[in-house]
């Protein structure tokens, strides 16, 4: 148990993970007996059956909600299927958008599915894999936001907001995904990774 614990806090609090995370430390049924004792001990919380949360604290509101995005990421490796942030939540997560979307949606290959954390609502999209380019990176991110700000949306302000957080990794997967992407993006990308250093 000491083991497991070790890792949960190096990871640091607000890790939101799975037993899969545990398995190179012991079997299935010691693992599940570690994260059990740990919940006992109120070191860790149960979200639901098989997903348990690191919480982080606040001096004065308590235990704070889990970010969804570190929920739907260990929902993710738990059923082993692709990620990706839709379109609103890229937007807000990159600062292009102030607005908050009122349903945390997530695009997969999985199946669709709602999942329900306290009071936090996490939607599962089902999509092709032509929808889920880049899934689960930062580049991923970036083009579902292009998709749905939309090309009479896509200034110059948003578009060195958008610089800003992509590095020469970035620009590279950028520019090999672009001839997958609609006609109209293609040019939006050319712009987002020439000059990124200004």
């Amino acid at each position: 148990m000491n083991k497991i614990f070790t890792r949960i806090i190096s990871n640091g609090r607000g890790w939101v993970f799975t037993p899969r995370d545990f398995l190179d430390l012991g079997s299935r049924v010691a693992v599940d007996h570690a994260l059990s004792r740990l919940c006992s001990q109120k070191k860790i919380r149960r979200l639901k059956r098989g997903i348990y949360y690191y919480p982080k604290e606040n001096p004065k509101i308590g235990i704070l909600s889990p970010n969804p995005y570190n929920i739907a990421k260990a929902v993710a490796k738990k059923k082993n299927i692709k990620l990706q942030v839709s379109g609103a939540y890229s937007a807000n997560l990159l600062g292009l958008t102030e607005q908050i979307p009122a349903k945390i949606v997530f695009l997969t290959d999985g199946n669709p599915q709602i999942i329900h954390v306290g009071n936090i609502e996490i939607q599962f999209k089902h999509l092709r894999p032509s929808g889920l380019i880049g899934a689960g990176s930062l580049s991923g991110t970036v083009i579902q936001a292009i998709k749905y700000l939309g090309k009479d949306n896509m200034n110059s302000d948003i578009i060195q907001k958008i610089r800003k957080q992509i590095v020469e990794k970035e620009k590279i997967e950028l520019n090999n995904y672009k001839f997958d992407l609609p006609g109209w993006m293609q040019p939006i990308i050319d712009q987002i990774i020439k000059n990124n250093s200004k």
